[in-house]
């Protein structure tokens, strides 16, 4: 068996090797979309949270917003806590909830196609070794 080249192992697999093939460049290529939009979303938390300490004890709201411009999560997140300052606690809290479930449903794009196609992938390498 170590002795045979990698096609020669494929063609041995029999019919039910090509949708493995499928599955498995479908997957690679939904991992490597997934790293690219994570490693575009990159932001340190630490950092945000250094720069918006003095404008946010100084009461400087605007500066604190212009702070908050940038596209990563956590600015998403106190952009729109520092627009819904005003609001009583409870209204703010909520509005919270709704934009932190937006943010995380938007890193769980695709993440099912994923699930998907490895449990396929389980399930035809069961048929595969039952049909051989």
């Amino acid at each position: 068996m170590w002795n045979q080249s990698l096609t020669e192992l494929f063609q041995r697999g029999g019919p039910i090797m090509w949708p493995l093939l499928v599955a498995s460049v479908f997957g690679l290529a939904l991992i490597l979309d997934r790293t690219i939009a994570y490693l575009r979303r990159v932001q340190s938390f630490h950092r945000l949270v250094r720069r918006l300490e003095r404008p946010m004890r100084m009461g400087n709201l605007p500066k604190a917003a212009q702070i908050c411009q940038g596209s990563g999560p956590y600015s998403r997140f106190a952009s729109h806590f520092l627009q819904w300052a005003h609001e009583s606690p409870p209204v703010r809290e909520n509005i919270l909830e709704r934009e932190g479930a937006v943010i995380v449903e938007e890193y769980e794009e695709r993440l099912r196609a994923l699930s998907a196609v490895a449990q396929i992938s389980i399930l035809l390498g069961l048929l595969g070794t039952v049909t051989g």
